[in-house]
C-alpha cells in the first residue's frame, strides 16, 4: 500500500495507521496485512470523478478525509447531487452492475481504494470486511427515507436545519455544538433544491437570532442547539408516523 502522511497537530500522521486505528482496530494482524495488500491510499483534488454514472466500476473504496458527492444526470440535462459521502462512508458496490450515480470529489479528499473484484474475494474470505465497509445498508435505507421526506417538504427552514444537524451528528468537527460544513453553499443548494440566496437568508436569520455564530466560512458555533433541533423536528415526526 502507498504510505501517505498528513500533518495533524504538528505531527506527521500515517494515513493507513489512522485507518487501522479508526476502523480495523479489532482485526487480527494477518487480516490487516491482507487489507493492506489490496488497498491503496490516494489523494484526489476537488472535481475528480472516481466513478462515472452508468459505468461498471472497477474500484471500490471509502472516505478517510474530505467529502465525495454522488450525482445523477436528469432528463433535462442537469446534474443533481443525490448524496454526500463523508469520512467513514464507503462508495461503490461489489456486484458487477453499472453505477446509477457518478461519484465525484467534492472537496480535496483522501480515500482508500481497491480493485472491486480483489476486494470482493477478500470479503468472501473474511466477511468482517464487508460488514465494516458495506454492511450498513439498513442505516443507509433509513437515512434515504428521511432524506426523501425532507426533500418532499415545502418548508425550506426545516430542510436547512435538518441538513446542518447531519454535520453535527457525524462529528465533523469533533467538538460540542460545533458544525463544520466542508461542502460549498452551491452544493447545498443543489442537494436541497433551493437557491444560494435562500440559504444565505436562512443562515443570516439564525445568526441574528443568536442560534448560530459563524467562526469561519465553513465553521459554525451553535449557541442554541435546541432551537435548531426544533426547526428540524418535523422531519423526525413524519418519519416516526411512517414507522421510523
Amino acid at each position: 500500500m502507498e504510505r501517505l502522511e498528513r500533518q495533524q497537530n504538528g505531527e506527521r500522521v500515517d494515513v493507513f495507521d489512522r485507518l487501522v486505528k479508526e476502523r480495523l482496530y479489532d482485526l487480527p494482524p494477518d487480516q490487516i496485512a491482507e487489507f493492506k495488500q489490496v488497498a491503496r491510499i490516494k489523494e484526489y483534488e476537488s472535481g475528480t470523478v472516481l466513478i462515472g454514472e452508468d459505468e461498471k466500476p472497477d474500484i471500490i473504496g471509502g472516505v478517510i478525509a474530505g467529502v465525495l458527492r454522488e450525482q445523477k444526470n436528469t432528463r433535462d440535462g442537469k446534474t443533481h447531487i443525490v448524496d454526500f459521502r463523508f469520512p467513514g462512508n464507503s462508495f461503490g458496490h461489489l456486484d458487477d452492475t453499472p453505477s446509477n450515480v457518478s461519484v465525484e470529489v467534492a472537496t480535496d479528499a483522501v480515500v482508500w481504494i481497491a480493485d472491486r473484484r480483489t476486494f470482493a474475494r477478500l470479503a468472501d474470505r473474511h466477511r468482517v470486511f464487508f460488514d465494516l465497509f458495506f454492511g450498513s445498508a439498513l442505516q443507509d435505507l433509513d437515512f434515504a427515507r428521511r432524506q426523501i421526506l425532507l426533500l418532499a417538504s415545502g418548508n425550506l427552514n426545516q430542510k436547512l436545519a435538518w441538513f446542518l444537524l447531519q454535520f453535527l451528528e457525524t462529528g465533523s468537527e469533533n467538538q460540542t455544538n460545533c458544525i463544520r460544513i466542508p461542502v460549498s453553499r452551491k452544493d447545498i443548494a443543489d442537494y436541497l433544491g433551493t437557491t444560494l440566496e435562500s440559504i444565505s437568508r436562512f443562515m443570516a436569520g439564525l445568526e441574528a437570532n443568536g442560534v448560530i455564530e459563524f467562526k469561519k466560512r465553513d465553521a459554525i458555533l451553535v449557541h442554541d442547539l435546541e432551537s435548531l433541533k426544533n426547526l428540524a423536528d418535523e422531519v423526525s415526526d413524519i418519519g416516526s408516523k411512517n414507522g421510523g
